[in-house]
């Protein structure tokens, strides 16, 4: 498993002072970005060599999150390689060991000569190598929609800053976008995600949310309807 330390900075934490989901999405991310660069598989090899791997899906088990200060090792490991598709396990924990979060991903192997996913090389799946899943809850292999409109809030246009290295809206904005419309006393325990459709400067996401119990959903759709990423939150209230 590749793994990095970090401390839980100030911009990082939320009102109470834990660390927020959204932040700990961006260090699941950026220790996937760290693994690839560390096995000389980063950013820029990719575009050279023009493939890349695309973020399909999340889900995310939150156990405790660490406070403002707090030092943290994130950790990864692929765990399936099947034709175009691969998963990735990722894990929070403080120094001592002690599992914070855990996730589950799944990616596409995609060759941008030919605009298509293509079958993932062997030298591609040595180099990363594959381990052991991790224990994970059931989960839906899609998120289902509801059969109500639901309610929209108001449309965010996408701006340069929010935007990858490959010129698409980053995936960890998915998830600060869906955040963004989450009850203040709801507190998150797990979170699923399906990106649909990538997403480029200056178009507009109109999020439209849906509620089911103990679970809080956000579609965001596009200026056509159709959603380019669904987020749903499972958790508990504050209070």
């Amino acid at each position: 498993m590749y793994e990095f330390s970090s401390r839980v900075r100030f911009s990082e934490a939320d009102p109470q002072g834990k660390l927020k989901p959204g932040s700990l999405v961006d260090y699941f991310q950026d220790c996937s970005v760290f693994h690839s660069i560390a096995i000389g598989k980063g950013p820029d090899v990719c575009i050279a060599r023009q493939a890349a791997w695309m973020l399909t899906s999340w889900q995310i088990e939150i156990l405790s999150m660490p406070s403002l200060g707090e030092e943290i090792v994130i950790g990864t490991q692929a765990h399936e390689f099947k034709r175009t598709l691969a998963r990735r396990n990722f894990t929070l924990r403080r120094p001592d060991g002690t599992l914070l979060a855990k996730a589950d991903s799944g990616w596409v192997f995609f060759d941008l000569a030919a605009g298509r996913p293509g079958r993932i090389p062997e030298e591609e799946k040595e180099t990363y190598g594959c381990g052991e899943a991790l224990p994970m809850d059931p989960a839906p292999k899609h998120i289902s929609l509801p059969q109500t409109e639901g309610e929209e809030r108001t449309p965010v246009v996408v701006r340069r800053e929010m935007l990858d290295t490959n010129g698409h809206l980053n995936n960890a904005q998915y998830v600060n976008l869906s955040l963004h419309e989450l009850p203040d006393e709801m507190s998150v325990r797990k979170i699923f995600v399906e990106y649909r459709r990538q997403t480029m400067e200056g178009e507009v996401l109109t999020p439209v949310i849906f509620r089911e119990q103990d679970r809080f959903g956000v579609i965001l759709r596009n200026a056509d309807g159709a959603p380019s990423a669904v987020v749903l939150f499972e958790g508990e209230s504050r209070e």
